[in-house]
């Protein structure tokens, strides 16, 4: 569970996957993918 001022860790557990680990996994996953295209753009890596 992440908690707030925790660095936030990207990566599946060694344990079964279940489709509640999969869910937060994926929630965690795109939250990453928008916070990368903003810094990206940001730094205008991306003509928009």
């Amino acid at each position: 569970m992440r908690r707030e001022g925790m660095k936030e860790e990207l990566s599946l557990p060694p344990r079964p996957i279940t489709r509640s680990r999969a869910k937060k996994f994926k929630e965690s996953l795109q939250i990453y993918g928008g916070k990368l295209l903003q810094h990206m753009e940001d730094q205008d890596f991306i003509k928009a």
